[in-house]
């Protein structure tokens, strides 16, 4: 009876977790099965967009790769800071609408042995009467960085989707 217990729990915990592979001649990464790939995208220098299957959530994902940093050590977070502002007010001018974003909080720290700066942002947009929330987990090994966007119009805690993407997560 235990054994059948422990075979019923690790299955259960499969179909929960389960995940799709994105691999590409750059990059190889697992995400969660509820999102699919989107070719559209309003930032065109984006290499991966992930949208949720559900179409009434706005949940949406970004990965992208260059070859900004050669290390994290190499990372100011005063001007990374600033570059997310950036791409952000780039966005916004695309939408033609006011807005104004905070940085909520920005940390370096340690997920699966590798060594991140983990950014979260809030953009409000009072005309839509929406505000949007940005974790961004920056990744740098070998001369690459690697960004992990997850965005949403929700506040939830977007760590464990950003978490799943960077386990995996390999450069190519």
């Amino acid at each position: 009876m235990k054994k059948l217990i422990l075979l019923l729990l690790t299955l259960s915990g499969a179909v929960v977790f389960s995940q799709n592979q994105y691999k590409s001649s750059k990059m190889s990464f697992v995400y969660p099965e509820n999102y699919k790939l989107k070719d559209e995208r309003i930032v065109q220098d984006v290499l991966v967009k992930l949208v949720s299957k559900n179409t009434s959530n706005s949940e949406n994902i970004i990965v992208n790769m260059n070859y900004e940093y050669s290390s994290i050590d190499d990372v100011d977070k005063k001007s990374l800071n600033k570059k997310l502002i950036s791409e952000t007010d780039n966005a916004m001018k695309v939408l033609g609408t006011s807005y104004e974003t905070t940085i909520i909080s920005t940390e370096r720290k340690v997920v699966f042995g590798k060594e991140i700066i983990s950014t979260l942002i809030k953009t409000e947009l009072p005309k839509y009467y929406t505000t949007l929330f940005q974790l961004t987990y920056l990744y740098v090994k070998n001369g690459k960085s690697c960004y992990i966007i997850i965005s949403d119009d929700k506040e939830n805690d977007y760590t464990p989707q950003a978490n799943l993407i960077l386990k995996e997560f390999m450069f190519l």
